[in-house]
C-alpha cells in the first residue's frame, strides 16, 4: 500500500512539474488580427520547440525558466519574448517584414536551424507568401528566387535547375514533396510540378542551391527542392481556389485557361485526415519554328527552305529528317541528298496542356494530437497531357504517375517507405508519328526511287534545271500523300500513335516503377550544444517500356541502390560558431562505392548574431540514370544506346546503305566501331582516311562535384538584409553525351582501314553514347540577394546572378556540356500586402542574359529577353475571400527558352480563394 501511495504521490508531482514548465498562447498578425498558422516557436538556446496550429495556438513545455520563446515566421519579423513562468494565454502579434534571417529551416542539415546559421545557402517561401506571389502559381515564382533558373518546357511543365547545366531532363535537381522523389522513375527527373502538389496545400518550400549529395544522396548533385506539405493537425477547414484566364500567343492566339483547386482537413484528438484535388487546363504554347537545321553537307550552300533544299529539316516539321543520298554518278548527275517531305508539329497534336493533382492523407498520434509521435499513410497521383523536349518532341498525353507512402516520425527519427509507378497513358513521338505516317502511304524505299527517277528524266529527258527537276520529282513523289485536316490522314494518325511498334508506330509504353524505404535518427542530448544524425536508405528500379524506350525486350530491368549517412553537428564558442560535418556511403549495382564528405563553418563575430561567415566544402555525386544506361532509340537522324555494358548486344537497329542493302547496327558497335563525329565531318571535306579517327568511347561510371561555398549573411539594420555566396565546382568524370559515327562489325573495322568499306558504302549512321569526360570541367559564380523592409509594408528584394562555365569547347568539340545557363540573370520584386486597406500588390521584373542552349534535339543561340510579372489582390476578411488580378510576361513580348521549343507568351487571369 505505501508503494502505491508512494507511486502515486511521485505521479501527482510528475504532473505538477510538467505543468509548471508548459506556456500556452497564441499567434495574430499584427494588421489583421488573423490568427498565423505554423509559425516556428523555439526555446533560445535550445533545440526544443513547436508550431502554432489552425487557431494559431500553442503548447511548449520549456526546460526551465526564465525562457526566452523566438517567433518566427516567413514573411513576418522574428519576435523574441522573454516568459518568467507558467502562462496559459501569452498572446503574441507579429508584424509583416521581408524575410528575415532568423527564420527556421531544416532541409540544409536536416535539424532546425536559423537561415543565419545554416552552413549552406538556403532559400524559402511560405504557405503566408504563395497567395501573394506575381506568378500564375507558387512553383512559378520559384525563379525569382537567388540561383534558381526555370525553363518553360511547355505550359504545364516548367523544369527547375540550379548553378547551371540545364535541361528540360534535369536529373542533377532532386525535388521532395513531404520527403517523396517526386521525379519520374522512368525519366529520373520531375515534370516540374505537373504531377505535384496543389498551391493549397503547400506549406512551406526550401530549396539548396548547390550539391547535396552528403545529406540527400545521388540527384541532388546541383540543387534540391524540398516542398512540404500542410498537416492537417495544423491546417484543418476548406480552401477553395478557382482561376480562370487566358493566354495570348503571336501563333496560338488568345486562348481559355482554367483552373480549380479544393483541400479539406479535419482534426481530432489522435486522428487527422485530408484531400486535395486540382485541375488545370489550358493552350500549349505553339512551336512554329521552320528554321532548317539540316546537317548535310551536300547541300549547305542551300540551307533554308524546303523551296531551296532539297534535304531541307525544318526545326519543327517532322519526317523530312528522313534523308538519303542518292547516287546518280552514272548518270553524270553525282551524288544528291533528298529529305521526305514532312509534318508540322501543328499536324501532330493539339496542344491540350493539363494537370490534374489529388492526394488523400491519413494521420495517426497515439498519444494525443499534442505529442510527436505519428504514423502517416498518404496516396498521391497525378496526370495529365504537356509537351516533353528531349531528343525529339514528346506529347506525353494521359500521363498517369501515382505515389503511396507509409512513414512513423516523431521530432527524433523518421522511417518512411513509399512506392512509385508510372503509366505514359497515351504518350508518343511527335517525330516517329511523321516518319510512320509518310511510311503508310509510302514506304521509304519507294518515295526515294521514285524521286530519284523522275529527277533524273527531268534534268535529262526534259531538258529543266536543277531546281525544276527537284519540284517536279517532289510533286510526283508527294502524289498520294495524306494531308492534314483530312479523315484519311486522322485515321492512319489514330493507328501509328496507338501502335507501340516504333517500325510502324509512335506509342510509347512506360511501366517504370521504384520502392524505396529509409530512416533517420537525430541524437539530441548525447553531446552538449550539438547532435548527431544517423540514416540510410534503400531504392530498387523496375524499368519496364516493353522496348519502347530501353532495351527491356524480355523482361524488366532492375537496378538497385543503397547508401548509409551519418551527420555531426557542434555550436562552440557561446554559439557563436558552429561546425558541420556529414558522410554518405552509396553502391549502385556494379558501380564502386561512392564516398561524399561534407564539412562546413558558421562564425557569427557580432554580439547579437546578426551576421554570419560560412565556408563549405561540398562533394557530390551522381549516378547515370536510367536512360543512359539502358536506353536504346532509333531517333531517325541519331541512335540512342545506353552506355551500361549489358545494354550493347541487346540493342540492334536495321539500316539501307547507299546500294539498298540491309545492314545491322548494335550497341557494340556503336561504343566499340565508331568513329569520332567531328573526324568523319572532316573526311567527307578532305576524302583523306587518315583523317579519320576511332571514337574508343570510355565505360561510363558515376559523375563527381567538389563545390566550395563562401558566404555572408548580414543583418544591415532598418530593414536591409543581404545574403550573397561565392562557389566553384570543379567536375570530374563529367557524364556527357559523345556524339560518334557507327559503322556495322559486319563491314570492316574502325581501327584498320577495313572501316572504309563501310563509308563507301554508306553504311554509318551518328549515334549518341553516354560516357564519362575526362576533360576538366568546372564552373564558378556569385549569387546576392538584397532585402529591404518598410514599416508601412513595402518590401523590395533585388536578386543578382553570376554562373560561368570554363570549358575549352573549341579543343573537344564532340563533347556537350549542356550548361544552358546565361551569365548574367537579374531580379526584382516591390510587393505589399496591404498597400491599401485590402488590397495589395506584387510586381516581379527578370532579365536573362544571352546564351547558348546544347541539346539533342538543338543547338543554338538563345537571346536576351526580360520579363515582368503582376498582381492586384483584395481581400475580405469578414468572409475569409480573397481575389487576384495577375499576369505573366505581362508586356507581352514572346520569347524562347530553347531552340524548338514554343515561344511563350502571356497569361492573364483572375482568381479566387476561400478559405474557412
Amino acid at each position: 500500500m505505501k508503494k502505491i501511495t508512494l507511486f502515486f504521490s511521485f505521479w501527482v508531482m510528475t504532473l505538477q512539474v510538467y505543468s509548471q514548465s508548459v506556456i500556452k498562447g497564441k499567434v495574430f498578425d499584427q494588421n489583421d488580427q488573423s490568427p498565423l498558422v505554423g509559425v516556428n516557436i523555439l526555446e533560445k538556446g535550445t533545440d526544443n520547440g513547436t508550431a502554432t496550429d489552425f487557431n494559431g495556438a500553442f503548447k511548449l513545455n520549456v526546460s526551465k525558466f526564465p525562457a526566452t520563446l523566438i517567433f518566427s515566421y516567413l514573411g513576418y519579423a522574428t519576435k523574441e519574448i522573454t516568459v518568467q513562468g507558467p502562462v496559459d494565454n501569452l498572446t503574441v502579434y507579429l508584424a509583416p517584414s521581408a524575410e528575415s534571417l532568423n527564420d527556421v529551416v531544416i532541409t540544409a542539415s536536416k535539424t532546425r536551424e536559423r537561415v543565419l546559421e545554416s552552413p549552406v545557402t538556403v532559400e524559402r517561401l511560405s504557405a503566408k507568401a504563395i497567395p501573394y506571389v506575381s506568378a500564375p502559381s507558387f512553383y512559378e515564382d520559384l525563379a525569382n528566387l537567388r540561383g534558381v533558373q526555370i525553363n518553360t518546357n511547355s505550359f504545364t511543365f516548367q523544369a527547375l535547375n540550379t548553378r547551371g547545366f540545364a535541361t528540360f531532363a534535369n536529373n542533377r535537381v532532386l525535388q521532395l514533396i513531404d520527403g517523396l522523389d517526386n521525379s519520374s522513375p522512368a525519366l529520373n527527373f520531375p515534370l516540374g510540378n505537373l504531377v505535384g502538389i496543389s498551391d493549397l496545400d503547400v506549406d512551406r518550400v526550401e530549396l539548396l542551391p548547390g550539391t547535396s549529395s552528403a545529406l540527400y544522396g545521388a540527384n541532388a548533385f546541383n540543387g534540391l527542392i524540398n516542398i512540404t506539405s500542410k498537416s492537417p493537425f495544423k491546417y484543418q477547414g476548406l480552401s477553395v481556389l478557382a482561376k480562370g484566364g487566358v493566354t495570348v500567343q503571336e501563333a496560338a492566339g488568345v486562348r481559355p485557361m482554367y483552373e480549380a483547386a479544393v483541400r479539406y482537413a479535419k482534426a481530432f484528438d489522435k486522428f487527422a485526415f485530408k484531400v486535395n484535388m486540382s485541375y488545370l487546363q489550358a493552350t500549349d504554347w505553339f512551336a512554329v519554328d521552320s528554321t532548317d537545321t539540316d546537317r548535310s553537307l551536300i547541300n549547305k550552300d542551300k540551307r533554308g527552305s524546303r523551296e531551296s533544299n532539297p534535304s531541307y529539316d525544318g526545326m519543327n516539321i517532322y519526317g523530312d529528317e528522313v534523308a538519303t543520298d542518292i547516287d546518280l554518278s552514272g548518270h553524270g548527275l553525282g551524288v544528291i541528298r533528298v529529305s521526305r517531305t514532312g509534318y508540322k508539329e501543328l499536324d501532330l497534336t493539339d496542344y491540350q496542356a493539363k494537370s490534374i493533382k489529388g492526394d488523400v492523407a491519413l494521420h495517426y498520434k497515439p498519444k494525443g494530437a499534442d505529442k510527436d509521435l505519428e504514423l502517416i499513410w498518404s496516396s498521391r497521383f497525378g496526370g495529365g497531357q504537356t509537351i516533353y523536349q528531349g531528343a525529339n518532341r514528346y506529347n506525353l498525353k494521359d500521363l498517369f504517375i501515382h505515389q503511396h507512402k507509409l512513414e512513423l516520425k516523431n521530432k527524433n527519427y523518421f522511417v518512411r517507405a513509399y512506392y512509385t509507378s508510372e503509366d505514359a497513358g497515351n504518350s508518343y513521338d511527335t517525330r516517329f508519328a511523321a516518319w510512320n505516317i509518310n511510311r503508310a502511304w509510302k514506304s521509304d524505299r519507294d518515295w526515294f526511287t521514285q524521286y530519284a527517277t523522275v529527277y533524273a528524266g527531268a534534268i535529262l529527258g526534259s531538258g529543266l534545271s536543277e531546281e525544276e527537276a527537284h519540284k517536279v520529282a517532289r510533286e510526283t513523289a508527294d502524289n498520294g500523300r495524306l494531308k492534314p485536316g483530312t479523315p484519311e490522314f486522322q485515321k492512319v494518325f489514330d493507328q501509328v500513335v496507338s501502335d507501340p511498334d516504333f517500325r510502324k508506330g509512335a506509342k510509347f509504353v512506360d511501366h517504370t516503377s521504384l520502392f524505396h524505404v529509409e530512416g533517420n535518427y537525430e541524437f539530441t542530448n548525447i553531446i552538449p550544444n550539438g547532435n548527431i544524425q544517423v540514416g540510410g536508405s534503400y531504392r530498387q528500379y523496375s524499368l519496364r517500356s516493353d522496348g519502347t524506350i530501353f532495351t527491356d525486350y524480355d523482361g524488366p530491368i532492375f537496378i538497385r541502390e543503397r547508401a548509409v549517412f551519418a551527420q555531426y553537428i557542434q555550436k562552440l564558442m557561446d554559439g557563436h560558431l558552429k561546425f558541420n560535418g556529414s558522410v554518405r556511403f552509396d553502391k549502385q549495382n556494379d558501380f564502386k562505392v561512392n564516398f561524399s564528405p561534407r564539412v562546413a563553418l558558421v562564425w557569427l563575430p557580432d554580439e547579437e548574431k546578426k551576421h554570419s561567415l560560412r565556408v563549405a566544402y561540398q562533394t557530390g555525386f551522381r549516378y547515370p540514370t536510367t536512360q543512359d544506361l539502358y536506353i536504346g532509340l532509333n531517333i531517325g537522324y541519331a541512335t540512342l544506346v545506353g552506355a551500361a555494358p549489358d545494354n550493347w548486344d541487346r540493342y540492334s537497329e536495321e539500316n539501307l546503305d547507299n546500294n539498298g542493302n540491309t545492314y545491322t547496327l548494335t550497341g557494340r558497335d556503336v561504343y566499340t566501331n565508331s568513329y569520332t563525329l567531328t573526324s568523319f565531318m572532316k573526311f567527307a571535306q578532305t576524302h583523306n582516311p587518315a583523317d579519320l579517327e576511332a571514337a574508343d568511347v570510355r565505360p561510363i561510371g558515376p559523375e563527381h562535384i567538389q563545390s566550395f561555398e563562401f558566404g555572408y549573411r548580414g543583418d544591415l539594420g532598418k530593414g536591409w538584409n543581404v545574403d550573397m555566396v561565392a562557389y566553384t565546382n570543379h567536375y570530374e568524370d563529367f557524364i556527357a553525351n559523345y556524339y560518334v559515327m557507327a559503322i556495322p562489325k559486319s563491314y570492316g573495322d574502325v581501327h584498320d582501314n577495313s572501316g572504309l568499306n563501310a563509308v563507301v558504302n554508306g553504311a554509318y549512321k551518328p549515334a549518341s553514347t553516354y560516357t564519362n569526360s575526362d576533360i576538366p570541367i568546372d564552373s564558378y559564380g556569385l549569387d546576392i540577394s538584397i532585402v529591404k523592409h518598410w514599416d508601412n509594408g513595402y518590401n523590395l528584394n533585388l536578386v543578382y546572378d553570376y554562373a560561368k562555365l570554363d570549358f575549352d569547347k573549341e579543343a573537344h568539340p564532340d563533347v556537350f556540356t549542356y550548361f544552358n545557363t546565361p551569365e548574367n540573370t537579374f531580379k526584382a520584386t516591390v510587393s505589399n500586402w496591404r498597400v491599401y486597406k485590402n488590397f495589395g500588390f506584387s510586381l516581379s521584373y527578370k532579365f536573362m542574359d544571352k546564351f547558348i542552349w546544347e541539346s539533342s534535339f538543338a543547338t543554338g543561340p538563345v537571346p536576351a529577353h526580360s520579363t515582368v510579372d503582376a498582381m492586384i489582390s483584395y481581400k475580405l476578411p469578414e468572409y475569409n475571400m480573397m481575389f487576384k488580378l495577375g499576369g505573366s510576361n505581362i508586356l507581352g513580348k514572346e520569347y524562347i527558352v530553347a531552340p524548338g521549343t514554343g515561344h511563350v507568351g502571356s497569361v492573364y487571369y483572375l482568381s479566387f480563394l476561400y478559405k474557412l
